[in-house]
């Protein structure tokens, strides 16, 4: 298939017109040609049409080829041009490549036509490739140039002996040097007592090493000394060897004023929590001991345990808030330790009756929130009470286990159970009558949203399962 060309033939002879393009279609080219033999009409064709190529005559009547080669330039386009003539001295030619023809061929040697067009077209594209690489290379300059003049960061580049070699405005603004202050010396931004530092984290750029988002003190043209973040890059030649340093540093100044604010104002909630805590705890406990006090004038012994059983709710809650008193973010407690410090107090208050009686506890490495700590401990004080009152009879020896594990992200199952002698068939746990069972079941259906089941094989067995509170 032959190849378009588009060709502006500038000649008087429309004769020898026609020889050029038979040679041009002889040579594979499948032509688009205008002729034009003045000035105004090669303007017109220049701006009008594009071109592949001009071919010129260099005498004609009213025009000559250096004429097209001047109109050529001052359209600005950069378009091959070829002087082919009959008339053409040796002197003529080096004028003409002189003026800016990219050859010239003699009418009588056309051979050369070919080769010399297909040369010429390769280089304009090769020219056209340049110039495109060439705007595309300044667009991104200028693009860089602009973020680097208009980013509020401090960008410096600095030789190996921090010598400054160029700043940005956002350095001027920062440090208060202008760039006509700053270039050719090394400024005194780094306070003493920083300069190991910075020399260690130098060493560490030069072996080719990035630095990133360092915090660290910088100081500006006035002496004052300010928070920065700092990012420093190297910079190689083109055998790969560092032979500058490109810093970044953020002010962040404001920053760290607001981390030191939020902390003093964390500070201050954590000691506010810590109080409110130790102050119900403190006040839980009064309450337990005036229970307690008030159980020692009960005479009547039904009225003796709902006291006791009382004391025992209380502390449940209590032991609660003194675990969040001591952890370190008041929010959740080490459940663990919790139900095991639990258990050994009901243990502890029914001395006589848990003597013969073992617990086995196993709760599984989790934390809990106040709104599931406080439900959990109630029903395991109000379930590990039941057993221990009620499912060995007459000293009986035994066994009361209380399990929690983890089953799914934020779900549990808590089991509260004893191999004693059970919770008799014929008592509905779903509409059972005593505070304890009742106050269990509405802790784990209405406070965990959980289930809860029993299981009625070899003792009594309890198991709620929940998900923990958000």
């Amino acid at each position: 298939m032959k190849k378009l060309l588009r060709v502006l033939i500038v000649e008087d002879s429309k004769f020898d017109a026609s020889v050029l393009t038979g040679e041009l279609e002889n040579g594979g080219y499948r032509l688009e040609p205008e002729l034009v033999d003045n000035p105004e009409d090669m303007r017109t064709a220049l701006q009008k049409n594009p071109w592949d190529i001009v071919i010129s005559d260099y005498v004609m009547p009213n025009f000559s080829g250096l004429d097209a080669i001047r109109i050529l330039q001052e359209s600005g386009l950069d378009i091959p041009i070829i002087i082919v003539s009959g008339k053409i001295g040796e002197d003529t030619a080096v004028e003409s490549m002189k003026a800016g023809a990219h050859d010239y061929i003699i009418k009588g040697k056309l051979a050369r036509l070919i080769p010399a067009i297909e040369r010429e077209l390769f280089e304009a594209e090769e020219r056209r490739k340049r110039k495109r690489v060439e705007a595309e290379l300044k667009s991104t300059k200028e693009k860089l140039e602009s973020f680097i003049n208009n980013t509020p960061d401090a960008i410096v580049i600095t030789d190996l002996e921090n010598k400054i070699l160029q700043i940005n405005k956002g350095f001027e603004k920062i440090y208060g040097w202008t760039a006509a202050e700053a270039i050719g010396i090394n400024l005194p931004v780094i306070p003493e007592n920083i300069i190991p530092e910075t020399e260690k984290l130098l060493a560490e750029v030069k072996s080719g090493k990035v630095i990133t988002a360092h915090e660290t003190i910088r100081r500006r043209k006035d002496m004052t000394l300010f928070d920065v973040s700092v990012t420093i890059s190297p910079i190689k030649d083109a055998n790969g060897k560092v032979v500058a340093f490109a810093g970044i540093s953020r002010d962040i100044t404001e920053r760290k004023r607001a981390e030191e604010q939020t902390m003093c104002s964390l500070l201050e909630k954590e000691t506010l929590l810590r109080e409110i805590h130790h102050r119900v705890k403190n006040n839980m406990q009064v309450i337990s001991s005036l229970l307690r006090l008030q159980s020692k004038y009960i005479k009547d012994k039904e009225d003796f345990e709902i006291f006791k059983d009382s004391q025992n709710r209380i502390s449940s809650m209590s032991l609660v808030h003194e675990k969040l008193y001591q952890s370190g973010n008041f929010t959740k407690i080490d459940f663990n330790v919790y139900v095991n410090d639990l258990v050994k107090s009901l243990f502890h208050s029914y001395g006589a009756i848990s003597s013969n009686i073992v617990p086995n506890i196993k709760v599984d490495n989790v934390s809990l929130g106040i709104d599931s700590a406080i439900p959990c401990g109630l029903i395991i004080n109000e379930l590990v009470t039941n057993s221990l009152k009620h499912a060995f009879p007459d000293g009986r020896k035994g066994e009361i286990k209380v399990f929690l594990e983890q089953t799914g992200e934020n779900e549990f199952k808590l089991a509260v159970c004893d191999n004693g002698a059970g919770i008799a068939q014929g008592i509905d746990f779903d509409k059972s009558d005593t505070l304890g069972l009742h106050l269990v079941k509405i802790l784990a259906e209405n406070q965990l949203h959980g289930e809860i089941n029993l299981i009625r094989n070899h003792g009594s067995k309890f198991i709620i399962n929940f998900k923990g509170a958000k």
